[in-house]
């Protein structure tokens, strides 16, 4: 992992990450800036086609057969890491900070962390494109385990949506499968930069209309929440929960593992993530009142303004 010091970390973050957040947040005042045009842009055009493409161009692209059991290192981690992470958020849902919310929402809305879009820039900044290559095949692990076990935790699930194959074998997760079975399969071998020539270009600008999007709805998920009093002890509990104990748990736990290499530096940066901007979507399917994981979601993000500089420059300074 490159050395940094903490005003570059902080201003890769506002740069690559809480600045296009922002500008999300600011077209969302608008009227065109609306939630159905925000969600039809994310969910058709950058899930669909952005992000899928830049999946492949990574993972075909800088990753070779050599980096096989990285994938599934990478793969196996990321279930190992999501699943500590909710299991420890349910114990600390029995606070009596939590006593008058469903534990089922605090869990998941602490235990679920932005390994996505907020992760990617970072990963890539830090680790180059096969970091990069290699987050994506984190994500499709943990996503996959997000909206397929996430439901079950939640109190309606027997009631609200069924289970569909539609929420977990997305585009983005498709992308990653297919650019793993081309790079790792033993019969052809293809010049995939060839394939990607015309759209390089503009690769660099998938991620920061994502962030776009995110910052969107945030707004307007805030904007139909009212915000309580009774919120105020739950989310400072969060917070310390979400910004403090997991990330000092990973670098504990992983600080001596070099033998783990690439893998070890992404874990690093997976543990040191926000809340998920997710779990407010997937806990609002199951559950009418999720103002706790909007505002959670929301305050996480920006709290990390501060302690993702903070965490990167320990990581970087002592572990490396």
């Amino acid at each position: 992992m490159a050395d940094h010091t903490q005003l570059t970390l902080l201003l890769l973050l506002g740069k690559n990450i809480f600045l296009p957040v922002v500008l999300g947040f600011v077209l969302a005042i608008f009227p065109w800036g609306s939630e159905e045009h925000f969600n039809w842009f994310l969910k058709k055009i950058v899930i669909n086609i952005f992000i899928p493409l830049l999946i492949l161009e990574k993972i075909t692209c800088h990753l070779n057969k050599a980096d096989l059991t990285l994938s599934w290192g990478a793969m196996a981690g990321a279930l190992c890491m999501v699943g500590i992470n909710i299991f420890l958020a349910h114990l600390w849902a029995q606070s009596k900070a939590y006593q008058d919310l469903p534990p089922s929402q605090v869990r998941l809305s602490l235990g679920l962390h932005n390994f996505g879009f907020v992760a990617y820039p970072l990963v890539e900044q830090t680790l180059g494109p096969r970091g990069l290559a290699l987050c994506f095949m984190y994500t499709v692990a943990a996503d996959a385990l997000t909206w397929s076990v996430g439901p079950l935790l939640l109190p309606g699930a027997n009631s609200g949506p069924k289970f569909s194959w539609q929420k977990i074998l997305t585009p983005p997760l498709l992308a990653a499968l297919g650019g793993f079975f081309f790079v790792f399969q033993p019969f052809v071998s293809l010049n995939f930069e060839v394939f990607f020539t015309p759209v390089k270009p503009l690769l660099p600008y998938f991620l920061p209309l994502a962030l776009v999007c995110v910052g969107g709805l945030l707004r307007h998920n805030v904007k139909q929440q009212k915000f309580s009093p009774t919120l105020i002890k739950p989310l400072i509990y969060g917070l310390i929960f979400r910004h403090s104990i997991i990330p000092l748990l990973w670098i504990f736990l992983l600080w001596k593992l070099y033998d783990l290499g690439i893998l070890r530096d992404i874990f690093l940066i997976q543990g040191i993530m926000p809340a998920s901007s997710l779990a407010p979507a997937l806990i609002g399917l199951y559950i009418k009142d999720n103002r706790f994981a909007v505002f959670f979601s929301l305050l996480s993000l920006l709290f990390s303004l501060f302690t993702l500089p903070f965490y990167l420059g320990f990581i970087t300074h002592f572990l490396f």
